[in-house]
């Protein structure tokens, strides 16, 4: 039997010959060529890319329109409005465009408290009693019955880890049950996440590797992805006002800023005002939009945003 020491010259250029055409075999199976993509790019050329037809608030739609295949960032200081706009919005897209949006929301919890606000924003009415006139009982009837047949909601659980990648394994069954359609997905916030973090990992290590895992769920999937996270707390300036946070102002790592393909900050400059200033921070994608900055109108009755008039 022939031992590695005695392999030299002819023989050992066969075996490194062998391993490259092994190595090049994968390599071949592994890459893509332009060429194989031309049905797909005539595709593509005829019918226009992916893209959302809009958000339903038109200020925002020419800066931000939310792809498949994609994933946004969410953020801003608590009671600014984050999770009501990424509600308006998935409502809007359901609406509009027939989506179908999953929610994995503790803060939002329980679910009927969820479910009450959106149909809110649908009916353009309050739940509660007011001076304001509420929804009547068959109108909540007939809002839960459309509400039911596009969003879910994925439940807390006691006895199951709810990481990030448990949390979008529930999810990957819904988009299983809705093939044809387009899928929303809101993960709402990062910090009700259980982050299972292996001790040889740095917190910025860890969270680069769960958002990789995010956007290549988005891209699998080709559904949406909205992730809500608060930034850390930030100083105020010399006349005491509050910044605008970034994604980069996100506890943890610069990763939210730098995996993302569209990050927003939803801020408002003065809390007793309506005026809430939604700040378009990045978009990858130049035929989804550019960053910019958009003002809307929030209407506490029914938690509604709309356009500025005028």
């Amino acid at each position: 039997m022939t031992t590695p020491a005695e392999i030299s010259g002819p023989e050992q250029r066969a075996i490194d010959n062998a391993q490259v055409d092994l190595e090049m075999d994968e390599y071949l199976r592994r890459t893509v060529r332009p060429a194989a993509l031309l049905g797909e790019l005539h595709d593509l050329y005829d019918n226009g890319r992916p893209v959302s037809p809009g958000t339903g608030l038109g200020s925002l739609d020419r800066h931000y329109r939310p792809a498949p295949g994609q994933f946004t960032v969410v953020t801003g200081y608590p009671g600014s409005g984050k999770s009501e706009l990424v509600d308006q919005i998935a409502l809007n897209l359901a609406k509009l465009h027939d989506w179908r949006i999953c929610y994995y929301s503790p803060e939002n919890f329980p679910h009927s408290t969820h479910v009450v606000k959106l149909a809110e924003k649908l009916l353009g009415k309050p739940f509660d009693r007011g001076p304001s006139e509420r929804m009547t009982p068959e109108e909540l009837d007939d809002a839960v019955r459309w509400l039911d047949t596009r969003f879910g909601f994925i439940r807390q659980t006691q006895t199951q880890p709810n990481s990030v990648e448990a949390v979008l394994l529930e999810a990957w069954f819904w988009c299983e049950r809705h093939p044809g359609k387009s899928v929303g997905i809101v993960l709402d916030p990062w910090n009700e996440f259980e982050h299972l973090r292996a001790r040889h990992q740095s917190e910025t290590e860890y969270t680069s590797e769960v958002l990789s895992f995010v956007r290549r769920f988005a891209r699998t999937k080709n559904c949406h992805i909205w992730l809500i996270a608060h930034p850390a707390k930030l100083q105020r300036d010399r006349d005491g006002k509050r910044p605008v946070p970034t994604p980069g102002d996100i506890s943890g790592s610069a990763h939210f800023w730098n995996k993302a393909d569209a990050c927003l900050t939803v801020h408002r400059p003065d809390m007793e005002s309506s005026t809430v200033e939604i700040h378009v921070q990045k978009v990858r994608s130049k035929w989804c939009g550019h960053p910019g900055l958009v003002e809307v109108r929030y209407e506490r009755i029914a938690g509604q945003y709309r356009e500025i008039e005028g």
